[in-house]
């Protein structure tokens, strides 16, 4: 559950449908294009963790999270703001016909979205050569500044995330963090019972 940077993230699946489109675009840039070529991008791309609460109805819940920015300082202010996703391939190709018609306003400045961040901002992929691979953010995240740099390149950003127990969660459940195992042949958490 301590994982960091690109162990977050689920292996390339190349069989996925606009996969072999998009790796072919040549509006893409060469570190975005080598990301997606090793990982998987999409709704549901990252290594989180579940838990089962009852053993009866094994219903699945988020154990873990992912960590971007926590308290970063952007442009002089705190910033926290974590990747929700990175968008599916067939969603990218379609934000990249938005940047061929200038749709949005982030493509009359050389970017296209990627994905998003939580707390309501936009993630954006540079396309130019002014800002080729630079990822952005656009939204209100921060206060002085509605558009900011974020990183160099994808790598870059998702280096900087990290997996974090829901603890509050654990909280509300009434679970002690000793409580929770995992048997090696499943991928889920359980939860033991304390003795009264």
């Amino acid at each position: 559950m301590n994982r960091i940077g690109l162990e977050l993230l689920q292996q390339v699946d190349k069989n996925a449908d606009g996969f072999a489109e998009l790796l072919s675009n040549h509006q893409l840039p060469p570190k975005f294009l080598d990301f997606i070529t090793l990982f998987k991008i999409g709704y549901k791309s990252f290594k989180l963790e579940k838990i089962v609460l009852n053993d009866d109805e094994m219903d699945f819940y988020p154990l873990t999270s992912i960590v971007t920015y926590d308290g970063v300082q952007v442009d002089g202010e705190e910033y926290f703001g974590t990747i929700d996703h990175i968008f599916p391939y067939k969603k990218v190709l379609d934000e990249i016909e938005k940047y061929k018609n200038k749709e949005e306003n982030w493509n009359k400045f050389g970017f296209i979205q990627i994905g998003l961040i939580y707390q309501g901002d936009v993630l954006l992929l540079g396309v130019e050569n002014k800002n080729r691979d630079e990822i952005w953010r656009y939204g209100q995240g921060l206060l002085s500044n509605v558009h900011t740099k974020l990183e160099d390149n994808i790598f870059d950003l998702f280096m900087r995330s990290k997996e974090v127990l829901l603890q509050e969660d654990l909280e509300d459940w009434g679970i002690k963090p000793y409580q929770i195992y995992k048997l090696l042949t499943e991928d889920f958490w359980r939860v033991r019972k304390e003795n009264v």
